[in-house]
């Protein structure tokens, strides 16, 4: 483990430790904003391309950056610090399930996202297509899964249980 002296009597694998749970905390909370913002889309539906905009640039410019630094610090923490895949099952299921929950965001919400923007700024002015509602609902239906991800993922890297 890294024992280089920072200031206030931090080591640099504490620094690792802190930005990470910093970027988890505001990089995958804010994908717990998304079921409210489009309940209002649904209650107000001349606001849905807006709405669409807010998640698209939330997911491209904020989690999905923040789930890169997250797998970066991570693996860091692996390779610095006192737990290893093998020895550390929380470790392992964890790491796991946050491979299974980027691969949902880069295969399939970020694409669904980004192309009901898409079809929302070609059909303004009339009704929304089918295609934007299926991406919709696909999105809404996946959202559930990743939060549960992030929730059960953030358990086991705090309990560390076995």
């Amino acid at each position: 483990m890294s024992t280089v002296p920072l200031a206030f009597d931090l080591t640099f694998y504490s620094l690792i430790v802190s930005l990470h749970v910093i970027f988890a905390v505001i990089g995958l909370g804010s994908a717990f904003a998304f079921p409210f913002i489009g309940a209002l889309a649904q209650k107000n539906p001349q606001h849905t391309t807006f709405a669409l905009e807010v998640n698209y640039t939330i997911i491209k410019k904020w989690i999905s950056p923040m789930a890169v630094l997250i797998l970066i610090t991570g693996l860091y923490q692996v390779f610095d610090g006192p737990y290893s895949f093998g020895d550390d099952h929380w470790l392992d299921i964890s790491f796991a399930l946050f491979i299974v929950y980027m691969g949902i965001l880069g295969a399939i919400t970020t694409p669904g996202a980004r192309r009901a923007l898409e079809l929302a700024r070609e059909s303004a002015g009339g009704p929304p297509p089918q295609e934007m509602i299926a991406l919709i609902q696909r999105n809404a239906k996946l959202g559930p899964l990743m939060g549960g991800i992030i929730i059960v993922t953030t358990f086991l890297m705090e309990a560390k249980p076995f």
